[in-house]
């Protein structure tokens, strides 16, 4: 139900109520007069309108004739009035400095809107008008809140009042979309862009993930991506695009909305293609890439100031010393995902060593099972600002030599350790090292383990020593989840824990989790509380 005024107080009207038109009105003219103890410059149409447009959208501002110090402005929407005669209560109430003094103006001069149509005898109703558009701004706005994307571009064309409310207050509040054609395979061009001529404005993370071919029409896919590039405004940052690169350009195609990009994920959907791309140049205030395909990258092999993060580990293309050079060259690096593999793995972890100082979180992918060179790995202590390190694919003797030499990294914080496949491998082999992690790592706040083969004894014992242990990942890892096991863990938390209070984290695979029965526990949860990784 609309504001309203009943001699200058607001309240609600119950719509069972017969209306009195010389009582209730719709309050969305104000009256606007200058504050004596703090006079403005110039009492001015456009000086008012510049200090309370910020209410909400103004229709009219008028100065009175007979009074040159007294204006009054109409609101369109009776809201925006009420929430400039509250801030202005409010702000008097705290003695804050005021320009204008606010007041309602004059009951029968405030715009004929009617709140209520209730039947009378002296009002005309037209009993066509659907009754949606009998409700104010404030309910409709409020049903509009249950629909969903494809109901709210419908509905900006059912007439001018809803275009109007839906691209003020619903669109602008819309940030992220996906463009995905498996889960929408009737998706469109003409919903593409009728869409985007609503939401690209704002929108500031975009998947485009569309499997189209050739098949489906000449240059299906390049119209998509025009479509996307007219429309997509500025504010894009992050970006995921999947699709068959290769072909018309289409990179180039996307460059008004890459310009601005700082984090662009890139998939090629046609694995034989062979090319090279300067997205440098197309995206040269990038932050983070992802390269998830297979590029030369010798295009992108050069000074890249704004870049921060790359990720290369699923691009076997890549040579060795394309990467090196790349490291070189931008030294501001922090953040570096790649494989590795017999002739590369020593020169590569030489080069981070040698040329990325500042850097803070390092992924690699072993591809081959052949062990790390301990002494290279070691290197990496070195680094100052090194946080986090996530391993994968390990095989039995990479994971013992990097169970052992972690314990030297004493600055970081998170650690994500996955084997190819565990069997095999024995937790005597790396156990002592494995608690030695919880005592000589002192800032460790996150641990992932993923197909590492680990004792419920030696769990517990890692938890009571790892104090500021704030996650832990447990899948595949051999370990027999038991009411019993968590009742350790538990107890062990609430001795380690007396002072900080703060319940672990504590992810498991979705079996493991159902088997358990003492997940609803309130004095579980408030030590350890038990998510699906």
């Amino acid at each position: 139900m609309p504001f309203i005024c009943d001699d200058f107080e607001w309240k609600l009207v119950d719509d069972r109520e017969p209306y009195d038109k010389h009582r209730f009105v719709v309050v969305r003219k104000l009256s606007v007069k200058p504050n004596e103890r703090t006079p403005i410059r110039n009492f001015t149409v456009d000086e008012i309108r510049q200090r309370i447009e910020k209410f909400g959208e103004i229709e009219l501002i008028e100065i009175m004739p007979n009074n040159a110090l007294e204006a009054h402005v109409t609101f369109v929407s009776d809201r925006s009035a009420y929430l400039m005669l509250l801030q202005h209560e409010f702000d008097k109430k705290a003695l804050k400095t005021q320009p204008f003094d606010i007041e309602i103006a004059d009951s029968w001069e405030q715009p004929l809107e009617v709140i209520n149509q209730s039947p009378r005898h002296d009002m005309e109703v037209d009993e066509h008008v659907p009754e949606i558009f009998k409700l104010n701004e404030d309910c409709l706005l409020h049903v509009f809140q249950f629909l969903d994307l494809d109901s709210l571009v419908s509905l900006a064309d059912v007439c001018k009042m809803f275009n109007r409310l839906s691209h003020h207050h619903c669109f602008p509040h819309i940030h992220k979309y996906k463009v995905d054609t498996d889960d929408d395979p009737a998706f469109t061009l003409a919903k593409l862009r009728q869409t985007l001529l609503c939401i690209g404005p704002h929108i500031t993370d975009l998947s485009y993930d569309v499997s189209y071919d050739e098949d489906d029409g000449p240059g299906h896919t390049s119209k998509f991506l025009k479509v996307i590039a007219q429309n997509v405004g500025p504010n894009l940052q992050r970006a995921y695009f999947a699709f068959n690169l290769d072909r018309d350009n289409r990179m180039v195609t996307l460059a008004p909305v890459l310009q601005n990009l700082e984090s662009l994920e890139i998939e090629d959907r046609d694995e034989g293609s062979s090319y090279d791309i300067n997205f440098q140049a197309l995206c040269p205030k990038l932050i983070e890439f992802t390269v998830n395909m297979d590029m030369a990258m010798i295009a992108c092999c050069k000074p890249w100031p704004s870049l921060r993060s790359l990720s290369v580990k699923n691009n076997m293309v890549l040579t060795t010393t394309t990467l090196i050079s790349f490291i070189k060259q931008n030294p501001q690096l922090t953040c570096l995902e790649f494989a590795i593999d017999r002739s590369n793995k020593t020169l590569l972890i030489l080069a981070v060593t040698k040329y990325l100082s500042r850097f803070e979180k390092l992924t690699i992918v072993n591809t081959v099972n052949e062990s790390f060179f301990a002494r290279n790995f070691a290197s990496l202590s070195n680094l100052p600002l090194l946080r986090e390190i996530n391993l994968e694919k390990l095989d039995r003797s990479s994971l013992k030599c990097i169970v052992n030499h972690l314990p030297t990294f004493i600055n970081l914080q998170k650690i994500s350790l996955s084997c190819s496949w565990y069997k095999g491998v024995g937790i005597e082999e790396y156990g002592q090292s494995f608690l030695d992690l919880a005592e000589k790592l002192p800032f460790l706040e996150e641990l992932k383990l993923q197909r590492i083969p680990i004792h419920g004894d030696i769990l517990v014992e890692f938890i009571s020593s790892a104090s500021k242990l704030n996650v832990l990942y447990v899948q595949d890892c051999e370990l027999v989840f038991s009411n019993d096991l968590i009742s350790k863990l538990v107890d062990t938390l609430k001795v380690s824990r007396q002072e900080s209070k703060k319940a672990l984290q504590f992810y498991l695979n979705k079996k493991d989790l159902n088997e358990l029965k003492t997940v609803k526990r309130r004095e579980i949860e408030e030590y350890l509380q038990l998510k699906r990784a």
